[in-house]
């Protein structure tokens, strides 16, 4: 692992760290995330619950792809955006690889989100925040 991998790995609070998949958020983010009302915060964590299972495909209304968006910056990177989903509420972050395990990194949690549509300048705004990770 390079600096930026090693410094993001001490930086994450893994939600769910079962099955073949992983789910991990940022400290702020993951503050904002208890701060939650219940029912939402249950719905998310059931659905990280599934992104865990073994060969699962989830549907678009419980995950759904974002588009690739630039970081940004010097070693700029196009990054691949998805976002966990419950009603008005929105995780947007990368799926990497964290010790050959694919990982979602939550980096922004939405919680008004007014539209189905995503807004392109808050996904690249998402996608700048993961720049100081890059190796």
């Amino acid at each position: 692992m390079g600096a930026g991998l090693d410094r993001l790995v001490r930086e994450l609070v893994m939600v769910q760290g079962t099955g073949s998949r992983r789910v991990g958020m940022l400290k702020n983010v993951h503050a904002e995330f208890e701060r939650l009302e219940t029912r939402w915060k249950g719905r998310l964590e059931q659905n990280f619950k599934n992104y865990g299972i073994p060969g699962t495909t989830m549907p678009k209304e419980q995950f759904n792809s974002e588009g690739r968006h630039p970081t940004g910056g010097p070693r700029s990177k196009d990054l691949q955006l998805y976002a966990f989903k419950a009603f008005q509420h929105r995780l947007y972050g990368p799926s990497i690889s964290i010790d050959g395990v694919e990982t979602f990194v939550g980096l922004w949690l939405v919680t008004d989100k007014k539209r189905n549509k995503a807004n392109p300048k808050l996904l690249q705004s998402v996608a700048r925040s993961f720049q100081p990770y890059l190796d």
